[in-house]
């Protein structure tokens, strides 16, 4: 997640190139375990096949990139990728908190939330905490908080508070991967 600067959900590890989609979904189904699938059960793949099977051709879209990014491809082409319209369509706004005491946490996390969508207003760093938090004042309930726990996997807090922002992310010493 750290060089491309977006959330892995899965990893599908794939011997075969110029296989169509769903032709290596369906191989997946059967064969769904480490080290060909990594947090990835036969569910999920059937859900890939599923979906792979409905996708209009003219729809896919193949990128080339390599290796180290240009800060233009950070900046736009990743951004493009990986953005969740659902997400960025609610445009909750995001400060993000760094009181992990380790520098440049902050600006990792916006990295991440900011290409998939978020709408991150501020990245500041706070007195240490131990643990990472999500406060929101919008409830624990919409589209844009369910993603951040999926990310960061941590309950969201509905607190009354007042603040810039709808939801406050504090990144503590016990931080998950980003």
């Amino acid at each position: 997640m750290q060089a491309l600067g977006v959330p892995i959900d899965a990893q599908m590890n794939v011997s075969r190139t110029g296989q169509k989609l769903s032709a290596l979904f369906s191989s997946m189904i059967f064969r769904c375990g480490y080290p060909t699938c990594v947090d990835m059960n036969a569910i999920d793949a059937l859900k890939l096949y599923v979906f792979s099977k409905n996708m209009r051709s003219d729809a896919i879209t193949t990128t080339s990139l390599s290796l180290p990014l240009s800060q233009s491809d950070m900046n736009t082409t990743i951004p493009s990728l990986f953005i969740d319209e659902r997400l960025y369509q609610e445009a909750l706004s995001v400060a993000i908190v760094n009181s992990s005491g380790e520098a440049g946490l902050g600006n990792q996390l916006g990295r991440v939330l900011t290409n998939i969508g978020a709408n991150v207003i501020s990245i500041s760093t706070g007195e240490v905490q131990p643990v990472t938090a999500i406060q929101t004042t919008q409830g624990t309930t919409s589209y844009s908080i369910q993603r951040f726990q999926e990310v960061l996997d941590i309950q969201p807090q509905q607190v009354h508070m007042h603040s810039i922002a709808d939801v406050v992310i504090t990144i503590g010493q016990k931080h998950p991967n980003f």
